[in-house]
């Protein structure tokens, strides 16, 4: 690990910032506990002149914590089961993934 990598393991690991969650791969089994931030608030989209505030949850995860994230997989946050809408996107110093969530 460098120092980077390790600077972000104490930012996940700290109460204050990241939340714990289950991942379960395909929403089935009995969950991966993780831990997430939070990584966007809503989006205004443009769409012609008209601009939407596009509801979405943006969340981050340490890449080696969620190997294999996919579409379709469940993060439960606070009791509250969120789908995996699209393929994760990986940060450029690939340690650690976005995804968006639904309800």
């Amino acid at each position: 690990m460098n120092a980077f990598a390790d600077g972000l393991t104490a930012l996940f690991a700290d109460p204050n910032i990241a939340t714990p969650a289950l991942w379960r791969a395909g929403g089935a089994g009995a969950g991966v506990a993780v831990r997430l931030v939070d990584a966007a608030p809503d989006e205004s989209v443009g769409f012609g002149e008209a601009r939407v505030l596009a509801s979405a949850r943006h969340v981050e995860l340490l890449a080696s914590a969620v190997p294999g994230l996919a579409r379709g997989d469940t993060l439960e946050i606070a009791g509250v089961v969120h789908t995996v809408l699209a393929a994760p996107r990986r940060a450029s110093d690939r340690l650690t993934v976005t995804v968006e969530l639904g309800t």
